[in-house]
C-alpha cells in the first residue's frame, strides 16, 4: 500500500497526513506521503477502501477524500495499491496486479504511472553499449509495465512518449536476483514534488 499523494500538490501539509479504512475498518491512521506498508497477507475477497484526511483524535472519522470499492484480491496475486495524482492533479487510487517473475539471474522491474505527467517511456541503460538498453514504451497515469533485467546496476530516466531527452534521471537501481523491484513514480513534475518511491518483493519463476 503506498501514499504516493504530496500534500503540496493539493495546497495542504507536505506529508499529507490521512486514514485509510478497508471495508469500515480502520487500517492505516496517520499514513503519510512517501510511505509504503507491506506487504500485506488478506484473504481473496472483494474490498472497499476510503480515504480520509487523518484525524489523530479519532482516526478514520472524517469524511472520505478518496473512495476504491470493489478491489477484487486473487488467492496468490500480489497487489499493489496506489493513493496517486491523475495526470491531471486530482487525487486518486488504482490497485495494480504485480508481475512477479524472476530468478536468480534475473530480476523483475514493475514500473507504475502513478505522477501527474503525460504518457511516458522509461530507458533503462547499463554501460554504453545498446545491448545493454531496454526501454518500456508509452505508460500513461494509472498504468503500470513490466520487464526482466539482468541483475547488478541499471540507471532508470523518464522521458516524454516518444522523445529522447530526459526528464528525471538517471536514477541508479542496484538489482538484485530472485527479486522483483516496485518503481513508483508520483508527485507533478510542474511543481517539483515528481519522485520515485520503491519498494521489492519476492520473485516467483514461472
Amino acid at each position: 500500500v503506498v501514499h504516493g499523494i504530496p500534500g503540496i500538490d493539493l495546497g495542504l501539509d507536505a506529508d499529507l497526513p490521512v486514514d485509510v479504512s478497508v471495508n469500515g475498518a480502520c487500517a492505516l491512521p496517520g499514513f503519510t506521503f512517501g510511505e509504503i506498508v507491506g506487504p500485506l497477507d488478506l484473504p481473496a475477497d472483494s474490498y472497499d477502501i476510503t480515504i480520509s484526511l487523518a484525524n489523530e483524535a479519532a482516526p478514520c472519522s472524517e469524511d472520505a477524500v478518496i473512495e476504491a470499492n470493489g478491489l477484487e484480491l486473487e488467492a496468490g496475486g500480489n497487489y499493489s495499491i496506489v493513493a496517486h495524482l491523475t495526470e491531471t492533479n486530482m487525487p486518486t487510487a488504482t490497485a495494480f496486479a504485480n508481475d512477479t517473475w524472476g530468478n536468480k539471474f534475473f530480476a523483475g522491474v514493475n514500473v507504475f504511472h502513478t505522477a501527474a505527467a503525460p504518457r511516458v517511456d522509461v530507458k533503462f541503460q547499463r554501460g554504453k553499449s545498446r545491448f545493454w538498453q531496454r526501454l518500456i514504451r508509452d505508460v500513461g497515469n494509472g498504468e503500470a509495465a513490466s520487464s526482466s533485467f539482468f541483475r547488478g546496476k541499471w540507471d532508470a530516466s523518464i522521458l516524454p512518449a516518444g522523445s529522447r531527452d530526459a526528464v528525471f534521471g538517471p536514477a541508479r537501481l542496484k538489482l538484485e536476483g530472485n527479486t522483483v523491484y516496485l518503481v513508483y513514480a508520483v508527485g507533478s513534475l510542474s511543481s517539483g514534488t515528481f519522485t520515485l518511491l520503491t519498494a521489492t518483493t519476492e520473485a516467483t519463476d514461472h
